[in-house]
């Protein structure tokens, strides 16, 4: 099964080369995070992160519904989730071109065919086009991103200069 999501430029999600809609903003903007800070997260960060803004009620029901509607796109074993925490974890594999970016840029030995190939996922910045008005913590950290991607765009295209 191959789970594949672009988050530089425009947004998309595949199963097995199959497009998935993602319906909303946040709910793209959920599985991003979840898919680039991989690991196990508290519902209570997320919520933050997420609803900051709701009653702890209201925001624990609709982080509930996203982790559900999240758990019915991706393929079995993808997404986990408790009581108390939810993630992708770190050895499931899901492909982003982040990590795919990240990777080059942080390679020891990388090759000129690598570089090429991280160019070609330089098409945009991280999320473009994606807002939550209504999340300023996400906007933080969507802000961060959109720096460390672009850092490591500069790295990979000085890298590839310099052969």
């Amino acid at each position: 099964m191959s789970v594949k999501l672009w988050l530089i430029g425009t947004c998309r999600l595949t199963v097995d080369d199959e497009p998935v809609e993602l319906t909303g903003n946040k709910l793209l903007a959920l599985l991003a995070y979840l898919a680039t800070e991989r690991g196990y997260h508290s519902r209570e960060v997320l919520m933050t992160l997420f609803w900051g803004d709701f009653s702890q009620e209201r925001a624990m029901n609709s982080l509930r519904q996203f982790l559900y509607k999240l758990r019915a796109l991706l393929p079995e074993g993808i997404l986990e989730t408790n009581r108390l925490t939810a993630g992708i974890p770190a050895d499931v594999l899901f492909w982003t071109d982040v990590a795919v970016l990240q990777a080059t840029a942080n390679a020891v030995d990388v090759t000129t065919q690598q570089l090429e190939a991280a160019t070609l996922l330089i098409n945009g910045q991280f999320m473009e086009g994606v807002n939550l008005v209504d999340a300023p913590e996400f906007d933080s950290w969507q802000f961060q991103m959109r720096h460390t991607v672009q850092m490591q765009k500069v790295k990979v295209l000085t890298q590839l200069i310099d052969r």
